[in-house]
């Protein structure tokens, strides 16, 4: 009879936690795809976070603030998300995660996302547990709620009620993912004055894309070149085997290719990851050079995104199609003074700095 009791309640347990994961209509597929990201990190590569003086402050100052990572597209800012998420988890430390993933509409939204953290908070803390299954019985539909109702009641009136023992961190990849990222930026700028809550987020955006005010609140960063460059590396080199040997000596003949990939990439990952495929279906040294010389097809589908993105925007579409078509049609590359005059006299209109 000594353990009937505690099966007992970790049954009671269990299916507590089964009903409130029902409840808010939230899986487990944050995990995944960590998981998936975190399996096409080379060992040794973004070393260079967990040794940058301002992500050290912002893990172990007691002063919280919001770790503002952006890069271009395709840099290996999910990579580096899925780093940061194993380096907390190694040293102990309680961490939400969550990737927007693009084309994954359903969980895009505002709503989906604070489901989700709050869930995997409550998974990780019994006060908030116990907090949560209340709010959960008391409240009906939450998970059809509009997310301001979702914020106000599981984190305002219940997360950020409680005293933590501990730092809790939250890593946001691919925040302009996000159907609502004007919407979510405001409540991760208000989290961050909860004490114990530590959040990292990456995005392609500049912070002031989004008219932040609370700027004291941002430790902004961007994925340093070199740091990205010393990445590429050691991926093109862990590929090393695929790549033709097109000289006697084999191992300077695959360097030679290294060094020309690494120094043509831009730190754009997704360029190496396409271009290193194609490598391994050519023969030839001309074939070589033709690889390295075009930019991969698979790019299109980057490029159409971006253009989508241009597409869709509230402002400024009249004048990033200006700049589109002076950069395209230019005989000549155009120093940014220039091209600032172009475009007024194209748009006739004034414009601010476009350094």
């Amino acid at each position: 009879m000594r353990t009937a009791r505690p099966l007992a309640r970790q049954e009671s347990s269990d299916a507590q936690r089964l009903w409130i994961r029902q409840y808010l209509e939230v899986d487990d597929s944050y995990e995944d795809d960590y998981q998936r990201i975190d399996s096409e990190r080379i060992p040794g590569s973004c070393q260079w976070i967990s040794n940058d003086v301002g992500f050290s402050h912002w893990k172990d100052s007691p002063n919280t603030r919001l770790f503002w990572l952006q890069a271009k597209p395709g840099t290996g800012k999910s990579v580096t998300s899925s780093f940061v998420i194993t380096h907390l988890r190694q040293l102990g430390l309680d961490c939400a995660i969550y990737f927007f993933v693009y084309g994954d509409r359903p969980r895009l939204g505002v709503g989906n996302f604070l489901r989700s953290i709050a869930w995997q908070i409550a998974v990780q803390n019994n006060r908030v547990f116990e907090v949560l299954l209340q709010i959960c019985q008391r409240e009906t539909n939450l998970s059809r709620a509009d997310y301001r109702t979702v914020w106000r009641k599981l984190f305002i009136e219940g997360i950020f009620c409680i005293n933590f023992p501990n730092r809790l961190y939250l890593v946001v990849d691919a925040l302009d993912e996000c159907l609502g990222d004007t919407e979510l930026v405001p409540l991760l700028l208000k989290a961050v004055d909860f004490q114990a809550l530590r959040v990292l987020v990456t995005t392609r955006n500049d912070f002031g894309y989004y008219e932040v005010t609370s700027r004291l609140k941002i430790q902004a960063h961007t994925i340093p070149l070199e740091s990205t460059t010393a990445d590429i590396r050691l991926f093109v080199e862990s590929k090393t085997s695929s790549l033709p040997d097109l000289d006697q000596d084999r191992h300077a003949a695959r360097e030679s290719i290294i060094d020309a990939v690494v120094s043509k990439s831009n730190g754009c990952f997704l360029w190496v990851r396409l271009v290193v495929n194609e490598l391994r279906r050519v023969h030839t040294a001309t074939e070589v050079q033709r690889v390295l010389q075009e930019v991969p097809t698979d790019m299109d589908e980057l490029y159409m995104r971006i253009l989508r993105n241009m597409s869709a925007l509230q402002y400024g579409r009249e004048l990033t199609q200006a700049l589109l078509a002076w950069v395209a049609c230019s005989i000549r590359p155009m120093h940014t003074k220039e091209l600032q005059e172009a475009i007024q006299l194209d748009i006739d209109d004034r414009i601010g700095s476009i350094e």
